[in-house]
């Protein structure tokens, strides 16, 4: 028995042994095996050191300049596996895709960077990194993305170890010979291994054994069959309930559940597929009636967004959200026949509605969201007289306190509000004050207040009194200045200088009588200047919050005595 064991644990380690030469030797032929990713990776890297050696903060812009347009890094991973999918598709375009990066350098990312399109670049290009080079029936395909998945996590993984290797090598090295670390040394080191070494690792692993069909790794089975599709029964038993719960109150749907119905779904779907290549199918049961399991979620979602969507029309993120529900739906019902079962066939259709709802103006979510709020703007401007007739722009000064004492007026200003934000970031700061002028209120700025004391619900306080300017009656432009509630004091600055300090709990904490005062907090004043606030938020005796985005600044005269 014991000689049976010890003949097991040799052949095991025999194994592992196997494997580890064979990557070894797989890893040391990648460069020729994958020589544009290589080359890309390197010239990535020489951009990284450029980028971050030559990086300087500019105070005009609050922004780090670098001479080299930095922003390109971003891109790296999409564009790697774009070159990485064209090496089994066509030769000339494998060698074509090197050079993508140079007309994008060319352009300024930074707004593109901030924007859903960029997130769906990625999720696009993980796309591309599943459905593969050739058609596949249900079962390879599963293979194959459940192979692609994992090998990637193992690619990080073995970077990470020898990037912490290499680190502690380094650092080791230095300090046993007293040698000064030189500048950005360890950064290098990073940019080294996360743009040339980790593609290399990584396109090995996936390239290694992937036209195999084949059942997943122990643990893998394991994670699918007793986490994954029990999470997702647990789950379906929640939404059950709900369902009920909301049917019998005759209520429609929380806001966020048409979210949790989405992940609800591709979970499953993620499940769904997985089930084609596992031996054992404990939950056949489940997933072989999943599209009328998902019926009753399905309703709650289209029943919340429809609502949403006809009261507050679409906007970027809720047009997503209904393209995801028309996606969702579609590939819930092909799941009935085995003829329309084909998750590679779901997965194009996925990346062509990414495509076409994010890349081509006039249908891209970006472009709807914005035409429905600008029709909305145009409502609500007829509706509310937010335009002097006579200048075409909005009025200067709106009666912030009528307006706060009416539940449905503060209600329907703050829905102008957003929708003011919304357009005026659409088409920019420019053309929007070019077309309507100037719109200094937040929604914020229109909260319903019940009564008009100075105390308001939720422990804020709200200037309801006149103040006495006494010899500070110079009004200083807002505008101007900035306000923020930082470190236990508020702070007012004129382009990055201080020009007032109020160290509003150090004040409190000196005179604990102004708890019961907290009018007399709302007013600070120093040698020059006299700051008064709209509204602070007292919690425990003490001052949470500062409301910094309504304030107003005064300068004290001067008397000339000559």
């Amino acid at each position: 028995m014991l000689y049976f064991a010890d003949f097991t644990i040799f052949a095991t380690l025999k194994l592992l042994l196997n494997m580890i030469k064979k990557l070894l030797l797989n890893l040391l032929s990648s460069p020729r095996r994958f020589p544009v990713e290589l080359a890309l990776g390197i010239v990535f890297f020489i951009i990284a050191v450029w980028d971050s050696s030559t990086s300087v903060y500019n105070p005009l812009t609050r922004q780090l300049e670098s001479a080299i347009n930095g922003d390109i890094l971003f891109l790296f991973v999409p564009l790697i596996i774009l070159t990485f999918w064209l090496h089994r598709v066509n030769r000339w375009a494998y060698y074509a895709s090197f050079f993508l990066f140079v007309p994008l350098m060319m352009l300024n990312l930074k707004p593109f960077l901030w924007t859903f399109a960029f997130g769906f670049t990625y999720a696009l290009a993980a796309i591309l990194l599943i459905v593969g080079h050739k058609r596949m029936d249900n079962r390879s395909f599963a293979a194959h993305a459940l192979h692609v998945a994992t090998q990637l996590f193992f690619g990080l993984v073995i970077a990470s170890v020898l990037y912490l290797a290499v680190l502690a090598i380094t650092a080791s090295f230095l300090y046993i010979f007293g040698l000064k670390e030189p500048p950005r040394l360890f950064q290098y080191i990073f940019q080294f291994i996360a743009f040339v070494v980790t593609p290399q690792v990584c396109c090995t692993l996936i390239r290694q054994d992937e036209d195999k069909v084949e059942e997943p790794f122990k643990i893998l089975r394991l994670i699918l069959n007793f986490i994954l599709s029990p999470a997702i029964i647990i789950y379906t038993v929640i939404l059950y309930t709900y369902f009920i719960k909301i049917a019998f109150a005759w209520d429609l749907p929380k806001g966020g559940v048409a979210w949790l119905v989405m992940a609800f779904i591709t979970v499953a779907l993620v499940g769904r597929v997985a089930q084609s290549v596992l031996s054992q199918r404990y939950y056949d049961w489940f997933y072989r009636h999943f599209t009328f399991i998902a019926i009753p979620p399905l309703i709650m979602y289209w029943i919340g967004s429809l609502y949403r969507i006809r009261l507050y029309s679409f906007t970027e993120s809720r047009f997503y959200l209904m393209v995801a529900g028309v996606l969702m739906t579609l590939f819930v019902f092909m799941l009935i026949s085995k003829r329309t079962r084909k998750y590679q066939l779901m997965a194009l259709i996925c990346a062509a509605a990414i495509i076409l709802f994010t890349y081509i103006p006039g249908i891209s979510a970006k472009s709807v969201g914005l035409r429905c709020q600008q029709q909305r703007l145009t409502q609500l401007i007829s509706e509310l007289k937010l335009v002097n007739a006579q200048t075409g722009k909005f009025y200067d000064k709106l009666n912030l306190e009528k307006i706060r004492r009416d539940s449905l007026l503060s209600e329907r200003y703050s829905d102008a509000s957003s929708v003011i934000d919304y357009v005026r970031s659409g088409v920019g700061t420019k053309a929007f004050e070019a077309q309507y002028g100037k719109w200094p209120y937040s929604d914020f700025q229109f909260y319903y207040e019940k009564n008009q004391k100075t105390v308001e619900t939720d422990h804020w306080y709200i200037r309801k009194e006149p103040v006495d300017l006494g010899e500070y009656n110079i009004l200083l432009m807002a505008d101007d200045y900035q306000c923020a509630y930082w470190d236990q004091r508020v702070v007012i600055s004129h382009n990055d200088d201080v020009v007032l300090d109020y160290p509003i709990r150090k004040v409190v904490r000196s005179d604990k009588s102004l708890l019961d005062q907290p009018a007399k907090l709302l007013t600070y004043r120093n040698d020059s200047l006299l700051l008064v606030l709209e509204g602070i938020c007292i919690e425990d005796t003490i001052v949470s919050d500062v409301r910094t985005y309504s304030f107003q600044l005064f300068k004290k005269r001067t008397i000339n005595t000559h």
